[in-house]
């Protein structure tokens, strides 16, 4: 199914847009800025996007004929996420498909912050729904060579004040290790407020991604599994 929306973001900009997302800082409230990095670093990022590009990810152009005019803002999204997962030393092949399996997932967690932001507010709150990955679960189920098969439900959504939990009996993570978080609604919030300051894309952009999120979750399968929220309120 391809955006709904006709706004693209030039393959130009893909560059910047990952730095402001992977440096978000929830103290950025009103102007996201452009972080300052040296070659060596640009270079190293520039390599990320590139070989993601290589295993057709954020998208293709079979999967989205119209890619050569830019990404999508959901498309972004994909690409944010999966560089967060790089970021965190997962290989590119279970970063894609950890994004990939989990999408619905990502974008619950994305859709609040994003309508939060429309309206001005904190990039952050204590209701935030937070990306959480269970190594020791992924690196099981990697090592059985089973995870590309059932896809299992690698990704889940925890709230930002109910944190402590992640290690308490009732978390329902029956997994050993650490637990990898990651602020993927800050980091695309702030990467957006990024593209309207610069008129790269405005609010229709974001309200046909909330369209899209909300019909998605009513058609179970569309983009995968929907992670369940720890202890909901």
């Amino acid at each position: 199914m391809l955006d709904s929306t006709p706004q693209r973001l030039g393959s130009f900009y893909l560059e910047d847009l990952s730095i402001v997302a992977l440096a978000a800082s929830a103290d950025q409230n009103i102007s996201p800025m452009l972080p300052e990095l040296d070659e060596a670093r640009r270079a190293r990022l520039r390599s990320r996007i590139k070989q993601l590009g290589r295993h057709n990810w954020p998208s293709s152009l079979y999967g989205d004929p119209l890619l050569r005019r830019g990404y999508t803002l959901r498309q972004c999204c994909r690409l944010i996420a999966t560089l967060m997962l790089l970021d965190a030393h997962l290989a590119p092949s279970d970063a894609i498909a950890l994004a990939q399996a989990n999408e619905l997932s990502i974008l619950r967690a994305i859709a609040p912050r994003l309508e939060t932001v429309i309206v001005g507010r904190s990039l952050v709150s204590a209701a935030d729904l937070l990306m959480v990955v269970p190594l020791g679960e992924l690196v099981d189920l990697v090592a059985a060579e089973q995870w590309r098969k059932f896809q299992p439900q690698a990704i889940r959504l925890v709230r930002r004040r109910d944190l402590s939990s992640l290690w308490s009996a009732d978390a329902e993570l029956q997994f050993p290790g650490q637990r990898l978080v990651l602020d993927i609604g800050l980091a695309v919030s702030t990467a957006w407020l990024w593209m309207r300051e610069r008129r790269l894309m405005t609010d229709i952009a974001v309200e046909a991604l909330l369209d899209e999120v909300g019909a998605a979750e009513k058609s179970p399968g569309y983009s995968g599994p929907t992670a369940p929220i720890f202890r909901q309120r």
